[in-house]
């Protein structure tokens, strides 16, 4: 099943972009032009593609809603030559299909898709912490604990969406730590696919016990930079996310 369209369908929304008879482009693409406004770096063709693929992402644009060069063009006030490139780009990322008429597909996200990323990640991420274990700095393992004990305040008080944030600056000091930068551009962008999710956001583990006692292990083994251990923590660590993640919403779901 799509996540998009489950977020959707949670939310009480329909799909179809602009199905009224006063509709605009605008009206069926909420929020795509602050999106793209909030992009400051890159090439025009960089920031439109970073907009439409957040936009499927958060759901915003959902699965099986088509989206046409002229629509988006006249949203963003954009030439098609940069949005070809985009709807491109997305395709090869598998976010959108092609369809006739100039245009493509949002497939979004599936359930297949989340658990093909936890699988990759359940290989790199023991990795990165592996190599950031003797490479980390005093200042970075400081930041880390930072957001450890801040996470832990947001859990302790119910704020999920605070310990979540903090949860995922966790992962990306480990990640720039590690001093492999392909290895952390791919785990970048997983993680950003998983935790823009709206169906993350809604049963994401970001106040789970468990998940913040791994984290605090994880936090241990590098600050004494014992590698062997941080690897092995992430590994486990990973293992679980996945069955946080992925296997207990799932089994939730088919419950109903």
């Amino acid at each position: 099943m799509h996540v998009n369209r489950m977020a959707q369908r949670a939310n009480g929304s329909g799909s179809g972009s602009g199905s009224g008879p006063n509709s605009t482009p605008e009206a069926g693409f909420p929020g795509l032009a602050d999106l793209l406004a909030r992009e400051r770096s890159g090439s025009l063709q960089d920031r439109v593609f970073r907009a439409l693929r957040t936009a499927i992402l958060e759901g915003r644009l959902p699965a099986d809603e088509k989206i046409t060069e002229q629509d988006v063009s006249e949203v963003l006030n954009v030439s098609r030559t940069p949005l070809r490139e985009a709807f491109r780009r997305l395709e090869a990322e598998g976010l959108v299909a092609p369809s006739p008429s100039r245009g493509v597909v949002v497939r979004g996200l599936t359930w297949q898709d989340f658990e093909d990323i936890y699988e990759i990640r359940g290989v790199l991420e023991p990795l990165a912490a592996r190599r950031a274990a003797t490479r980390i700095s005093a200042e970075a393992l400081e930041e880390l604990r930072r957001h450890l004990e801040v996470s832990e305040f947001h859990a302790s008080r119910k704020r999920f969406k605070d310990a979540e944030t903090e949860n995922h600056e966790f992962h990306q000091i480990i990640y720039q730590a590690c001093g492999n930068a392909r290895l952390r551009t791919l785990l970048v962008g997983l993680s950003d696919y998983v935790h823009q999710s709206p169906l993350y956001q809604e049963h994401g583990p970001g106040a789970s016990p468990d998940l913040l006692e791994e984290h605090r292990q994880m936090y241990e083994a590098l600050a004494k930079h014992d590698a062997r251990a941080a690897e092995r923590l992430a590994r486990i660590h990973a293992t679980n996310n996945r069955e946080r993640v992925i296997i207990e919403p799932t089994r939730s779901d088919d419950d109903k």
